[in-house]
């Protein structure tokens, strides 16, 4: 499993920038990593819990990634690195039976021009997988992307943006 390390639990306060949040740590405020550009408005919210990954000592200003928001009936990975690793994970245990026909995952595969995260084979069929990290909670509902789109309407509106799952 991927968290199997223990995590630190803290309290978000704010986010200055894109990749930096402030959260308590025990009555201590922290700078920590966050490792996702989106907005994140309706994850991180002043006084929700959160939950830190420990980075390697020294290497880098941040001692802490914030890879986890807890909300009201579930834990949430903002940390958009970690979504093709768990897919992967996901995959090689059995927890996806709609792909079960395929016996072969590969990583971070070109198709045509484009780099994509996941390649699953069986047989003489293929099929190209690219994840993300929910960015966007409405009504419980998990979306992406995050952020308003002029040429196209709201995520709400178009159901290939809804994961399946309930937060």
């Amino acid at each position: 499993m991927l968290h199997a390390r223990p995590m630190t639990r803290a309290t978000f306060i704010s986010r200055p920038n894109r990749f930096i949040a402030v959260v308590d740590i025990n009555g201590v405020k922290t700078d920590v990593h966050v490792a996702n550009s989106g907005r994140l408005r309706e994850l991180l919210m002043p006084g929700r819990t959160v939950y830190l990954d420990e980075a390697a000592a020294g290497s880098r200003r941040t001692h802490y990634t914030l890879s986890l928001v807890q909300m009201p009936s579930a834990l949430v990975s903002i940390d958009s690195r970690l979504a093709s690793s768990l897919a992967a994970e996901a995959f090689n245990t059995g927890a996806f039976p709609r792909f079960s026909a395929f016996q072969n995952l590969r990583r971070e595969v070109t198709y045509s021009d484009i780099r994509l995260d996941l390649m699953l084979s069986g047989g003489d069929t293929s099929c190209y997988i690219e994840t993300k990290c929910s960015t966007r909670v409405r009504d419980g509902v998990a979306m992406f992307p995050d952020a308003p789109d002029c040429q196209r309407p709201a995520p709400s509106a178009r159901s290939d943006s809804r994961a399946q799952g309930r937060l």
